[in-house]
């Protein structure tokens, strides 16, 4: 009996031999399993991760106006968006991208290895991708990293994705995923998405309207609902059946999704004042990254929407005309910051919609003046200090300058106010030249901000104070803000708490105050100025304004700026070609927008003027010397005068015994000419002593002609003129001329020359000399 038992204990004992060496082995790659695990999950630390990844997100650049309405929202990629918080996140779009893209989610570990093991199978069976494996943390590190669809590249995006999620919470990774998803439509984020799809906050999304954003991601483009609606719609009703069976939504949760009729926004976008917003991307670019995605810019948008619609309506009055385009930029004096900016008729216009009219470099016309005047009264010159408005060359390096009046005609003597006001180029050139030349008027006008004067003086010569030189629109208006400010420049300002000195100071004085009063008191006097503009131009306004206007050669550019205490406003007018319009001057061009916005300003705001400063005088003076008048009860005309630069008083050398004022022999042509008004007021002084020096007018010693194949006679036509000699004769031993009773000719050929006027009576013999060249 005991052998069988025995028997069957000797059976037993291998088997348990076996049990206990398996469960060694069980136990030794349990361990070894463990081991490896952890050696990979150390292995891991060494994989690298995108140093993209850790950059913080960059937000889009929300530009509001001084008052917080929103401009434009901009960004540095191709799509932009708010950065959302989770908390921001609501739980149905969480559920509906997580049933679209990743249900397993918050089980896996950076791969679903499910997944990857289903698309591998699919795509083996197939012998093409036919569904993706990739959990939304291989598809965050791929949003940053581009790779080849090969294997290697998705190995080290999955160890990539092992990595991450080793240092960054579940919840980081999916609002970093979030808020980088393109939802097309350049809105990227689903703070954005929701925003411009439904005009709602993220947290009012419903859980169609959740699962309809969520479906966009996966192609932007073919499922964009501004074009394929029926397409988003389907992929929609696909992830809220997979958020059913998935166990997000109920039954009757799913019913009530699928029924709910989709209501899309209005397709709009925020792009209010293009060429402002534009001129500080292109300025501050660098600064706006630190902002938050805030930028709080200085533009009042309701104004800059009266100055477009001010803009369009004169243009559309000027299109026969020749006149395409016109910029209009608003300044507050107060602050320096820029209430209004246009650059152009229509943003969106084909060709050169988007040129920035002002930004845009343009020749300045006779905008200049006024600093030219404020500068000589500076020196001591005044109001009634007379110029001659009377033809006059002015030899320059390159030749003769010979400017002429807008009309093209002259005044004779004419006061400063008077000159200044009607904007005469002869005089203008004359104070230019009496305070020192381009170098002194360059330098101040650079001083003012003005950063298109590069070139050396000579290069403008005395033109620049008439318009040979360019300048910006805002640039040249800040300028005129410092005459408004009675003589303090300030930068101008895009923006509100960010610092736009660019080097300049924040605030200095350039002008005296008493200096800029008087600029201020001729440039609003209509009186003054209705010699040329008359007396119901649109630079006359029922309260004051400073106004001036200025026109370019051919009339390629119109310009009307002013100012009042509160406000300066700036105009240009013309086409971005560089074609000529037809006839169209600053004051007809530019002066009606000018008139139109400084009402509007004045219907907003209302408008005040200077008051008098210290130091300020009225003196009674003749209108035609300029001098004060020995009796100040009665006769002459009214001026202000600081009081430490007064006119000398006027004598009893300065009439004949008619009472004629006595002008000097320099008027004798002109007070011949038809263009003489002052009838018997005046005489020309031929007493002993007031005779003219004998001298060579034209042409000055060592002028340069130029002969221009495009000119009549190529431009060989010289007029030649003396003063001071009685009957003179030119001769020349190397052109001829043609001496006339009225005028004398020489006619130009290359080489140098060298001519001489003989006085036929006294024998006075003048000589000169000239290069002529062919162009």
């Amino acid at each position: 009996m005991g052998c069988p038992n025995h028997s069957r204990a000797a059976v037993r004992k291998p088997a348990h031999k076996w049990a206990r060496r398996l469960g060694i082995v069980i136990a030794a790659g349990s361990v070894g399993l463990v081991v490896m695990v952890v050696l990979f999950q150390l292995l891991l630390r060494w994989v690298p991760l995108p140093a993209v990844l850790f950059e913080p997100p960059q937000p889009a650049l929300e530009f509001t106006d001084h008052e917080g309405r929103l401009l434009r929202e901009a960004g540095v990629s191709a799509a932009w968006g708010k950065v959302a918080v989770l908390r921001d996140i609501p739980g149905a779009l969480v559920d509906a991208t997580l049933a679209a893209e990743d249900r397993r989610f918050w089980r896996h570990h950076g791969v679903d290895w499910q997944a990857t093991a289903r698309a591998a199978w699919s795509c083996a069976r197939h012998g093409r991708v036919v569904s993706g494996g990739s959990t939304i943390t291989q598809q965050l590190i791929k949003s940053y990293v581009k790779r080849p669809r090969a294997p290697l590249a998705k190995a080290m995006e999955a160890l990539q994705a092992l990595r991450l999620e080793q240092i960054w919470s579940k919840e980081k990774i999916l609002v970093t995923y979030l808020n980088r998803l393109d939802y097309g439509n350049r809105r990227r984020g689903p703070v954005s998405a929701a925003r411009y799809y439904f005009d709602l906050p993220l947290s009012d999304l419903s859980k169609a309207q959740a699962a309809f954003l969520a479906g966009l991601p996966q192609a932007p483009s073919r499922l964009n609902p501004r074009r394929n609606v029926a397409a988003a719609q389907k992929r929609q009703a696909w992830i809220l059946d997979r958020m059913a069976a998935v166990g997000f939504l109920s039954a009757a949760e799913h019913a009530r999704a699928l029924a709910e009729p989709l209501r899309l926004a209005a397709a709009r976008r925020n792009f209010c004042a293009p060429h402002f917003v534009d001129l500080i991307l292109r300025r501050h670019r660098e600064g706006l990254d630190l902002m938050n995605g805030k930028v709080a810019t200085s533009l009042d948008l309701e104004l800059n929407q009266a100055a477009e619609k001010i803009l369009r309506n004169q243009l559309s009055r000027l299109q026969a005309q020749h006149v395409e385009n016109g910029s209009l930029v608003v300044l507050d004096n107060r602050t320096g910051e820029v209430r209004a900016l246009v650059g152009s008729e229509n943003y969106f216009a084909p060709g050169d919609g988007q040129v920035n009219g002002a930004w845009a470099p343009r020749s300045a016309g006779s905008t200049f003046k006024p600093f030219t005047y404020a500068i000589a009264l500076e020196q001591g010159a005044t109001p009634a200090t007379v110029a001659a408005d009377i033809p006059t060359q002015f030899a320059t390096p390159t030749g003769i300058f010979a400017p002429v009046n807008y009309r093209r005609r002259c005044h004779g003597p004419m006061r400063y106010r008077e000159t200044l006001a009607n904007s005469l180029n002869i005089p203008a050139v004359k104070v230019l030249e009496s305070i020192g030349g381009a170098e002194v008027l360059q330098t101040r006008l650079k001083s003012c901000g003005l950063t298109t004067l590069n070139a050396a003086p000579d290069y403008y010569g005395l033109g620049l104070t008439i318009g040979n030189a360019e300048a910006r629109l805002l640039e040249l208006a800040n300028a005129y803000a410092c005459l408004a400010r009675l003589g303090v420049w300030k930068p101008y300002r895009l923006l509100t708490g960010y610092d736009e000195t660019n080097g300049y100071p924040a605030a200095a004085r350039l002008f005296d105050a008493g200096t800029a009063y008087l600029i201020a008191d001729i440039l609003s006097d209509s009186q003054a100025r209705a010699l040329e503009f008359g007396g119901d131009s649109p630079l006359r306004f029922s309260f004051p304004v400073a106004c001036k206007t200025g026109t370019s050669t051919d009339f390629r550019d119109n310009w009307a700026l002013g100012y009042t205490p509160e406000y300066t406003v700036g105009v240009w007018v013309g086409n971005f070609d560089g074609s000529p319009m037809e006839q169209v001057s600053g004051v007809t061009g530019a002066a009606p927008m000018l008139h139109e916005m400084f009402m509007e300003l004045h219907r907003r705001f209302g408008t005040s003027w200077y008051a008098r400063p210290d130091g300020l005088v009225e003196c009674r003076v003749h209108p035609i010397t300029g001098k004060r008048l020995r009796s100040q009860t009665s006769g002459g005309l009214n001026e202000k005068f600081l009081a430490a630069c007064l006119p000398e008083v006027e004598s009893p050398a300065d009439y004949d015994s008619l009472g004629r004022v006595r002008l000097p022999e320099t008027y004798r042509d002109w007070f011949a000419s038809g263009e003489n008004g002052l009838g018997d007021q005046a005489v020309i002084d031929l007493s002993p002593g007031k005779q003219l020096a004998a001298r060579i007018i034209t042409p000055l010693p060592g002028t340069v002609f130029f002969l221009d194949p495009d000119l009549p006679d190529q431009g060989r036509r010289l007029n030649l003129r003396t003063e001071g000699l009685a009957n003179p004769q030119w001769l020349s031993s190397s052109l001829p001329i043609t001496n006339g009773v009225r005028e004398t000719i020489a006619w130009l050929a290359p080489g140098k020359h060298e001519l001489r006027a003989v006085d036929r009576l006294t024998g006075t013999s003048l000589r000169t000399w000239i290069e002529v060249r062919n162009r």
